[in-house]
């Protein structure tokens, strides 16, 4: 997914800054660990689509320095989560799934997935407005797909946004958006722009609608 503009703004807004904020690195840890123990429970459950395995393994080997990084204030606790990561990463390298998930639940309880200011009812009017803006610009291409009844190239966001659990939902818009070169590994998005593009899926979601992907049909 590429770069979307800031609400209220234009597509080509200045890059994100090089540093981010104790909350803003939390919330990146939080979803990462979310994101990964989720993936890792449907591999386990024999449920994960083609290409998952090395998903959740590329994430595993992230996840000890995302660690290090939102704990570099506290150098013993970092150290002491890396190295638990680091055993998810040997188990996830084994393909044994269970021991993944096993590892990874304690700490999305310690360090859980804050929604507060990222789901309904917390985007306005003009935030969806923003964020359908955004979306048919930005997305579509990919999530929508070039016209109706076409597999869309990217995942089907309207359909993640009426199945998911929000928690998963919410990890998932700010681990898997990561932006451009320029911004690197940083999420361009703002809460209220994940609060805004979350309430306007659901919304279109629920009226059968996904731009130009055609209509969402339920899995069988």
């Amino acid at each position: 997914m590429t770069k979307p503009a800031r609400a209220g703004g234009s597509a080509a807004g200045p890059p994100a800054g090089p540093t981010l904020s104790p909350d803003r690195r939390r919330r990146d840890y939080a979803a990462l660990l979310e994101v990964a123990r989720d993936d890792a429970r449907r591999l386990a459950a024999r449920e994960g689509r083609p290409g998952l395995a090395a998903k959740v393994r590329s994430a595993l080997g992230v996840l000890p320095l995302t660690a290090r990084v939102f704990l570099q204030d506290r150098p013993g606790l970092a150290a002491r989560t890396a190295a638990t990561l680091r055993s998810a990463r040997r188990a996830g390298a084994g393909g044994d799934w269970d021991t993944v998930v096993e590892t990874l639940t304690p700490l999305t309880r310690t360090w859980p997935l804050a929604l507060q200011g990222l789901t309904p009812p917390a985007a306005g009017a003009d935030q969806v407005r923003w964020a359908r803006r955004a979306y048919e610009a930005q997305c579509a291409a990919c999530h929508g797909g070039p016209g109706a009844g076409s597999a869309p190239a990217a995942p089907n966001l309207f359909r993640w946004a009426r199945r998911l659990p929000a928690r998963d939902f919410v990890a998932r818009m700010i681990d898997g958006i990561h932006g451009t070169a320029s911004v690197s590994f940083a999420n361009p998005l703002s809460d209220s722009q994940i609060a805004g593009l979350y309430a306007y899926l659901r919304r279109r979601a629920g009226t059968g609608e996904q731009g130009n992907g055609g209509p969402v049909r339920a899995r069988r």
